[in-house]
């Protein structure tokens, strides 16, 4: 842990509490797992779409060589022809879901003043400082645990950091959960 490339953005004073690499295997499962999630997806949206779009096919007014036109298959067309659209989107980001590679490797550490994720680089990624830690949430997804740290300040897609794809995780869900509180050092939370 002393030859981690981050530790350069540690500031004085500043202690690692807790730190933990992305593992290749928890990785490969989260993606499997994504993976599944988009192919049903994909396969539920192509069979809607060919049944909306036999719908289409077979509405009135849609066929040629009707000599009397049928009205109500004019109003009903367009909302076949919206839902064969929005399958056709939900198809290609299916497709688009599958075709991602392995996660990047990432470096997760808690320090006595802050969060911070680094690249396998040590470059920052993202970090929340522990005064701005509104609350900590481990949850059990699909695709692995995760941690949610939340912060106080931010209201967009900022707002949360995730840990994931790592092997301890529980360490540091006891440690932040513990610092929320004011039970474990370094200041308060």
């Amino acid at each position: 842990m002393a030859s981690a490339p981050w530790l350069k953005h540690l500031g004085v004073g500043e202690q690692v509490l807790w730190s933990a690499a992305t593992t290749l295997e928890l990785r490969k499962e989260e993606l499997a797992a994504r993976r599944q999630t988009a192919l049903l997806a994909l396969l539920v949206s192509v069979a809607l779409g060919l049944v909306l779009g036999w719908g289409w096919a077979n509405t009135p007014g849609v066929k040629p060589g009707w000599w009397i036109p049928d009205f109500t298959g004019y109003l009903i067309w367009p909302f076949y022809i919206a839902g064969i659209a929005i399958c056709i989107g939900i198809a290609l980001t299916a497709i688009e879901a599958m075709a991602r590679k392995v996660s990047p490797p990432m470096v997760y550490a808690v320090t006595s003043a802050r969060v911070l994720a680094c690249d396998e680089l040590g470059e920052i990624v993202d970090e929340v400082s522990a005064t701005d830690i509104e609350r900590v949430e481990w949850r059990e997804r699909m695709t692995g645990a995760v941690l949610e740290v939340r912060r106080k300040s931010a209201f967009d897609s900022r707002r949360v950091l995730l840990i994931r794809n790592v092997s301890d995780l529980k360490a540091a869900a006891a440690l932040l959960q513990g610092r929320q509180s004011g039970v474990v050092g370094g200041g308060e939370a």
